[in-house]
């Protein structure tokens, strides 16, 4: 695998990763730990049906970014999505001790555009700029843009991964700034589709 850094800033980065990943649609599967995997669910124009993703289930935020990529009119929709809370092991005094690591796998409903890698790029440099540092919420987002397996059949096309994290000195803390930044990055993907309309 070749993960490559095209842009850094303050809490955030976005790479390229050219190893193929996910093939979409695909299949629910349970994991050797017992974790679950629900598979693919279509939610271009039902962004309701977010409501239902078990993966979802405990972040308000992340589910509001799940529907806004995937409203009505879109010109985005999401093709897998999960969190969890991790602790920080090297944690010193006064610093974070766990965060909420989350994804949220996008890519244009056009598959033509999801063929070059560029456009991913530029997809998450637009939805970055609009989204506003936090004096209260400690989190960070990782974008990578990732060559896919296969898009309805189709070869040699790209998603944009965002991950997004958010760090606490509790749970309580590490979810209501993981929501923070997804509530965030749910209204930068409307401000797209507004600009892209």
């Amino acid at each position: 695998m070749t993960m490559t850094t095209v842009e850094e800033g303050p809490g955030w980065r976005i790479d390229e990763d050219d190893h193929p990943h996910t093939v979409v649609p695909y299949y629910g599967v349970v994991h050797e730990d017992g974790a679950r995997n629900h598979g693919f669910v279509d939610l271009r124009d039902q962004p309701e049906l977010a409501e239902h993703i078990p993966e979802l289930s405990r972040s308000p935020g992340l589910t509001d970014f799940v529907k806004a990529v995937n409203e009505r009119g879109s010109p985005l929709m999401s093709i897998g999505c999960d969190c969890g809370l991790f602790p920080v092991d090297d944690a010193r005094p006064g610093e974070p001790t766990c965060y909420i690591g989350s994804y949220v796998d996008v890519t244009f409903r056009d598959a033509s555009r999801n063929a070059v890698a560029t456009n991913l790029v530029n997809l998450a440099k637009v939805l970055l700029a609009r989204v506003a540092v936090s004096q209260q919420h400690h989190f960070n987002f990782h974008m990578i843009v990732e060559r896919l397996k296969g898009f309805w059949g189709l070869p040699g096309r790209y998603s944009l991964m965002v991950k997004t994290c958010g760090f606490g000195r509790s749970e309580e803390n590490a979810w209501d700034a993981l929501d923070h930044a997804a509530f965030a990055m749910a209204a930068a993907c409307r401000n797209y589709r507004r600009g892209a309309e």
